[in-house]
């Protein structure tokens, strides 16, 4: 039934002509047709006119000879609906002497002009006049130029590539007060056509006005509010031909000095007088209208006539639209469900005859355009159909969508949805967005020493909490990873161009993630359950977002962005947060946490190469903290050093090259290295290093044994209150027990007095 109702839209398009024949059909029924105004006088070359001069068509001398005559009266404005492209002389002297008659005449004369691609052997139209100039139409609400209005981009324009081409270039002086004869369609006109950046062209029958303006959204004609229809158009208040051909004079009678005597009953001072030259057989084009067919010149009468009686149509252009649309069907469906089924269908009745009645009613009393025809099919196509059945299927969607989304998106966004389900059918969407990984670190170590229902417990009942505070900073939870969550902010799926400093809201969500660890983790020290710390990578990246989830709900991304984000989660230390140097550009400025945020370096799988990254410390401010969670966590994990450990006797006597800086080795033991120095290697980084002393012998002895330079990884780092120096926690790799006993040694070995004199020596 929904199918049957979208397709249907696809004829309700189509019965807006039906929706004016009926109004106007019935306005002359009701005998409701505008009055032709007594100032417009209309005159035409009909068939008696051409078989008294042989042609259809006057030369030059002959347009002089009959507008000459019109002007002497003083009408206020001559419209001829005609574009005078060629018109033919007797002979150049007499072309001459109609030309200066007609540049002597004072009365604007109005004609037609077209647009077209470049015409060989032909000058465009100049379009001089101010009334082309787009500035002299822009005003605010109060009257005020205003060039920036943004009505200026609705009116519609003509490509660059095409011309204006009009009367012949030697009466372009003449004729200069032109404008174009293009329909929308049967029933409407372009009032106004954009040509280039800055010109403007009116319907020709416009410029019987002095003045075409916008003021803010609405047009005017010399103060006179003119109603548009959505494509900058004017709905014609079209008169009958019956009605139009009474009040149609012949031009013979200003062209036959026989006549004079009666032309002063005809035209007087401030008439329009309008010419159709092309009223005759054979060269009327008539034009399928709502009040039949009628010739095309003649239609143009319909506009002079509107504009000098001020009665236009007013097309109610916002209710034009779905929306309003929908409110019938939603009336239609609501209504079965508050009456009987005997009852609705009265009532039905009653508002269908309502709606078509007072649309017709508007039309024929107002002159103001409802759509009604297409409000009436809404309404009794959704009446139809099982309102109750619907609105429970609809309640069941709801609450399901509700149930899916509800720990994924924020409680607006998942209103959102509910509101517009098909808002879920997401087109994969570039968008930039900071990627969080959350990693919940000790749950092997946690399935150890305790069950392991109450382990997925106390995992489930942590990831609730993380998840909330991401929904609180407006993030979107992308999928947990049992041990961990995966999301992102910056991307609202209601609103996906609503735009947020996304890379400052995951930084503080993170923050305040783990002072909840340092909450829970204090609570749970006293209770006895599991110690979980947390590690947090957070990296800002362009993605691909959708909805992979084909029947149920996916919301994800795809990206290098989101590996790397992973990799700075991995390279984290338990209780800091780890975010990438995109991430730090991101977030500007303004905050105090960039002050805070101290570079490391990472490394990245299949990538020779250290990446920079800055580790933010939550718990800066109060080190205090970060100390007892640590003591909470080791002292639960029952990690002791169970290996010896060789404080260096002499500081900065034995160094460690990593990455092509000096490092001075604080202690070691069979395993590994305290180093400090001035680069801040992130957890997890691999690399070869070398050992060496002073006079470096221990460095040839190594060396001897294929053991310098040899693989470390790193474990930990810290800062200290050294500018740039770091302390860093190393553990031998790739190593047998065999070799890394043979690197002790040494170090032992140099490590004495005696060992520094002879280098000092």
């Amino acid at each position: 039934m929904v199918l049957g109702l979208v397709n249907g839209l696809f004829f309700v398009a189509q019965l807006d002509q039906y929706e004016r024949i009926l109004n106007f059909k019935v306005r002359t029924l009701f005998d409701k047709e505008p009055p032709i105004h007594p100032k417009l006088k209309v005159f035409a070359i009909d068939d008696t006119m051409v078989s008294e001069l042989g042609s259809n068509q006057l030369l030059l001398e002959e347009w002089a000879k009959v507008l000459k005559n019109i002007a002497d009266y003083k009408p206020a404005a001559i419209v001829i609906s005609q574009m005078f492209i060629q018109v033919m002389s007797d002979n150049p002297e007499s072309r001459k002497a109609a030309i200066e008659a007609l540049e002597a005449i004072d009365v604007p004369i109005i004609t037609g002009s077209y647009f077209s691609r470049s015409v060989k052997f032909r000058a465009p139209l100049p379009m001089a006049e101010d009334v082309y100039n787009l500035q002299h139409y822009l005003l605010n609400k109060d009257g005020a130029p205003w060039y920036e209005n943004p009505i200026k981009e609705d009116i519609p324009k003509q490509p660059d590539s095409k011309m204006l081409y009009g009367p012949q270039a030697d009466l372009h002086n003449i004729f200069k007060h032109y404008g174009h004869m293009m329909f929308i369609s049967d029933s409407s006109t372009t009032a106004l056509m954009r040509h280039g950046t800055d010109k403007v062209l009116p319907h020709f029958t416009l410029l019987i006005g002095e003045q075409l303006q916008f003021k803010g959204a609405q047009f005017y004609i010399d103060d006179q509010f003119v109603p548009l229809n959505k494509k900058m158009g004017i709905n014609l208040n079209l008169i009958r031909f019956r009605s139009m051909l009474k009040k149609t004079n012949r031009l013979l009678l200003f062209y036959n000095e026989a006549s004079s005597a009666r032309r002063s009953a005809v035209v007087t001072e401030g008439d329009i007088v309008y010419i159709m030259p092309q009223f005759y057989t054979g060269g009327t084009e008539f034009k399928n209208t709502p009040v039949g067919p009628i010739p095309l010149d003649a239609i143009n009468m319909s506009i002079l006539n509107s504009i000098l009686t001020k009665e236009w149509l007013r097309p109610i252009t916002f209710l034009q639209n779905h929306w309003w649309y929908n409110v019938a069907a939603a009336v239609g469906f609501i209504l079965p469900m508050a009456i009987s089924v005997t009852g609705a269908m009265i009532v039905s009745l009653l508002i269908s005859l309502m709606i078509v009645g007072s649309g017709i009613a508007a039309f024929v009393y107002g002159s103001i355009e409802l759509p009604w025809i297409n409000t009436f099919l809404f309404f009794v196509a959704s009446s139809m159909l099982n309102a109750l059945s619907r609105a429970i299927k609809v309640e069941t969607n709801s609450k399901r969508m509700a149930r899916a989304l509800s720990g994924l998106l924020p409680a607006n966004q998942v209103e959102a949805v509910i509101r517009d389900p098909a808002i879920l059918d997401l087109k994969p969407t570039k968008k930039e967005v900071s990627i969080m990984f959350v990693d919940i670190v000790g749950f092997s170590l946690s399935s150890e020493k305790m069950a392991s229902e109450d382990v997925f417990n106390e995992i489930k009942d942590y990831l609730v909490e993380i998840g909330d505070i991401v929904l609180k900073y407006d993030g979107v939870i992308d999928k947990t990873l049992g041990d961990g969550m995966v999301c992102f902010f910056g991307y609202d799926i209601g609103n996906p161009d609503h735009e947020i400093n996304h890379a400052l809201h995951a930084l503080e969500c993170a923050q305040t993630i783990q002072q909840l660890c340092y909450r829970r983790n204090v609570k749970a020290a006293k209770s006895g359950s599991s110690i979980l710390p947390l590690r947090i990578g957070i990296n800002t990246a362009a993605v691909i977002i959708g909805n992979l989830g084909g029947q149920r709900i996916d919301i994800t991304m795809i990206g290098e962005g989101v590996n790397f984000a992973s990799r700075l989660e991995t390279s984290c230390e338990p209780f800091k947060i780890m975010v990438g140097d995109s991430t730090k550009e991101k977030i500007g400025e303004e905050t105090e946490l960039l002050s805070e945020l101290i570079e490391r370096q990472i490394q990245v799988k299949h990538y020779e190469n250290l990446y920079q990254a800055f580790e933010l410390d939550p718990f800066k401010d109060n080190k205090d903290k970060l100390e007892k969670l640590k003591t909470i966590y080791w002292a639960w994990a029952d990690q002791k050093i169970i290996e010896d450990r060789i404080d260096i006797e002499f500081p900065g006597f034995l160094t460690m090259d990593v990455n092509n800086h000096c490092f001075e080795v604080i202690n070691f033991s069979m395993s590994g290295f305290l180093i400090k120095g001035p680069s801040y290697l992130a957890r997890g980084v691999s690399l070869n290093c070398s050992l060496d002393t002073a006079d470096q012998r221990l460095s040839e002895e190594l060396s001897a044994n294929n053991l310098n330079p040899f693989l470390i990884e790193i474990k930990w780092g810290i800062t200290t209150d050294e500018e740039d120096q770091f302390i860093l926690g190393v553990r031998m790799t790739g190593l047998n027990l065999k070799q890394k006993k043979l690197i002790f040694d040494a170090c032992c070995r140099y490590n004495t007095k005696e060992a520094v004199s002879i280098s000092s020596f």
